[in-house]
């Protein structure tokens, strides 16, 4: 798979599952290119979602119906150890619980999440 049918694959399914206005993508696979386990046959993506009912949610809310959607897609992607990571991290984690569960620290896990963003 190329990036083209990758990209064409991830806006296909968002537009079936949500209501968008616009996507974009954005190819920012050369941010890895000297990496160690760099694989060039796998790609890392900038998703740019314009949508109202995504904007009335909270972060963490709008993040994880995206993730729930692309999730066979990220994770074919992901080597295997942060994939396993991550697995380990959902099905172990009560964080979760707990930032769902107050408002502030909802505000400060996407305040957290927003500064991920401009980091990438």
């Amino acid at each position: 798979m190329d990036i083209n049918q990758l990209s064409e694959i991830v806006k296909k399914k968002i537009l079936e599952n949500q209501s968008v206005e616009e996507i974009y993508l954005e190819d920012k696979s050369f941010l890895h290119k000297n990496h160690k386990n760099n694989d060039p046959k796998k790609f890392h993506i900038k998703l740019k979602i314009k949508s109202e009912k995504l904007k009335k949610m909270n972060k963490v809310q709008s993040n994880r119906l995206i993730f729930k959607i692309l999730e066979n897609e990220m994770r074919d992607y992901m080597p295997p150890k942060h994939r396993q990571m991550i697995e380990y991290v959902e099905n172990n984690s009560q964080a979760k619980k707990f930032i769902d569960k107050s408002k502030k620290l909802t505000k400060e896990y996407d305040c957290c999440l927003e500064e991920i963003r401009k980091f990438r």
